[in-house]
């Protein structure tokens, strides 16, 4: 065997192509199990791949004789050998990942804890993502759970109370946060709608008590229940927080909302038991903060905005907000929640959680009327939902005209209507407005979006030609069986040779099975291309929107042959 076979990092190389090259039907665990299997040095390294991340601490603990307890639903230890403990030692080691949702007799968690202390053979060594989960009765020892499991190498910690274990979290939080100083990401969860208010808030205190300590947190996760004037002030002082992410309290809650959904609004808040005061601004907080994540009520966005005069100011912005109530509301609440935002480089919304609708109400030009006023900065932009997009191509000049600096687009409503087979689609924009994009952004590199290319032509003159590369996804659009037109408009207006025309966004939003993915929309190879045109010329029915997927991917294929004739590659 050649000796750079032997070096750990191309074999690590090796294995991360493995598992990253594996689709969901080919699990990457079978191929990884297949290369550990070939001699003693693949296998060091694919063991360490693929014990590297362990989601059900009842998977290490197969490795010990265990004994169920059916008092507690939990585990005991059984009668473990020397041997036993060995086998144990030698996969713990790799742990890099590890996710506990079990409750563990104390006698295994002392066995567990003393065996890791400092002279111990092993220790969780590279242990560097925790996350808990707390399932048993508030009774039990949560700091016994924590501290069997806490090193100061762990950057990243997940604490979730699940029912009646609300009030463990925090004492989980003082255990904790004092004893992994490098922590940067900590994410707070609570799922219980039987909570009240007030015992959530509990939490608070023990939060503010330790929340100073780990001076390089870059990303916090808090229900919204624990955003008072007090926790905002505690996280405006910390130098290096970067991301906020402020989430619902319950599993599920757009669901419930729906179902419960008083007239007056919801039956949460945002905690306003405190008004925030603004004598006690200052311009030096939250120094780093770069992204705000409002996984919220999209009535509730405004309030969240208003929290802290900084909240305004933060470049990136994400929302995947559920709409407590009537479509129709949509862009009601939009428009007075939008303009809070100064300046925005990246907005992120998502109004599409759960199954696609199809009775949404189509997204026109008054859905983007509250963004266009903080167009100018605009970097990157998605937008997803399940209603199809009802904006022409002058709309679509007006809007980008207003943002010259993007780079991203993704407008990822759904293309199709079921109303009838008479109006099978929705759509007004053609591939005319692709032009208005090559014209106002010269800087953009990715574009996803549904145009009309059934009933409306290309354009016959391309009057502007983007010069950079640029992946171009529209791959759910309904589109005619002329695609050799199609193509010669793309190959005139996107002539750079690394020009590609993608599919990623079909199975993304159709949920799709991995076999559409298999064939790579990048190997627009002759042979590819004579099978598409063989399979499209015999097709007489539609059945989308596998039909369009497929000849999105021939006009793909035509659009690289014909810059090719054209001398650009």
């Amino acid at each position: 065997m050649h000796r750079a076979l032997k070096l750990y990092e191309i074999l690590s190389l090796v294995c991360e192509q493995l598992r990253r090259g594996s689709s969901r039907r080919k699990k990457w665990e079978g191929y990884l199990f297949s290369f550990a299997l070939t001699c003693e040095a693949f296998s060091e390294v694919a063991l360490d791949f693929l014990w590297s991340e362990v989601h059900d601490f009842k998977r290490l603990l197969s490795l010990l004789p265990l004994d169920e307890d059916v008092a507690t639903s939990g585990l005991m230890l059984g009668s473990p050998s020397q041997k036993d403990w060995e086998r144990f030692r030698l996969y713990s080691k790799r742990l890099q990942t590890l996710s506990i949702n079990t409750f563990i007799d104390s006698q295994l968690l002392r066995r567990i804890e003393g065996d890791s202390s400092r002279d111990a053979p092993f220790a969780f060594p590279r242990l560097s993502t925790l996350n808990v989960t707390f399932l048993f009765p508030p009774t039990s020892d949560a700091t016994l759970h924590l501290l069997a499991f806490l090193r100061p190498t762990i950057i990243n910690l997940s604490i979730h109370g699940y029912k009646s274990s609300i009030s463990t979290v925090g004492a989980a939080l003082r255990c904790a946060l004092p004893s992994i100083p490098l922590l940067t990401s900590l994410q707070i969860a609570v799922s219980d709608q039987s909570a009240t208010a007030t015992e959530i808030r509990g939490i608070q205190h023990p939060l503010l008590e330790v929340i100073h300590i780990p001076v390089h947190l870059e990303r916090i996760c808090l229900p919204v229940s624990l955003l008072s004037a007090q926790t905002i002030s505690a996280l405006a002082s910390l130098p290096n927080l970067k991301t906020l992410v402020a989430e619902d309290n319950v599993d599920g809650g757009m669901f419930s909302m729906f179902s419960n959904w008083p007239s007056e609004g919801p039956n949460w808040d945002i905690n306003e038991e405190e008004a925030f005061d603004p004598s006690d601004w200052h311009p030096s907080d939250f120094p780093s903060l770069q992204r705000i994540e409002a996984d919220v009520g999209l009535c509730s966005l405004t309030r969240l905005l208003n929290l802290h005069p900084a909240f305004a100011r933060v470049p990136q912005f994400s929302f995947p907000c559920y709409l407590p109530g009537p479509t129709i509301l949509r862009d009601e609440l939009l428009a007075s929640s939008l303009p809070q935002l100064r300046s925005p480089t990246h907005l992120d919304i998502d109004l599409a959680s759960g199954d696609l609708s199809w009775g949404d109400t189509p997204l026109r030009s008054k859905f983007f009327a509250p963004l266009v006023s903080a167009w100018s900065d605009l970097v990157a932009l998605s937008i997803n939902h399940a209603a199809p997009l009802d904006v022409d191509d002058d709309d679509l000049a007006a809007i980008v005209s207003q943002a010259p600096k993007l780079e991203l687009v993704r407008l990822a409503p759904s293309p199709l209507d079921h109303s009838g087979p008479s109006r099978p689609f929705q759509l007004r924009a053609s591939l005319a407005c692709l032009q208005s994009f090559a014209k106002h952004c010269p800087n953009i590199r990715e574009l996803a979006i549904p145009v009309n290319v059934w009933t409306v032509p290309p354009p016959e003159y391309v009057a502007v030609s983007l010069r950079g590369p640029l992946l171009l996804d529209m791959s759910v659009s309904p589109v005619t069986k002329r695609t050799d037109t199609i193509a010669r408009f793309l190959a005139k207006l996107f002539p750079h040779p690394h020009n590609r025309l993608t599919c990623h966004w079909s199975p993304a939003v159709w949920n799709w099975d991995d076999d559409w993915n298999e064939t790579e929309e990048s190997d627009f190879e002759e042979n590819c291309g004579s099978h598409l045109d063989e399979s499209l010329e015999k097709e007489d029915e539609i059945s989308y929107p596998e039909t369009f997927l497929r000849r999105w991917r021939r006009i793909g294929h035509l659009a690289h042959r014909d810059r090719r004739a054209a001398g650009t590659l």
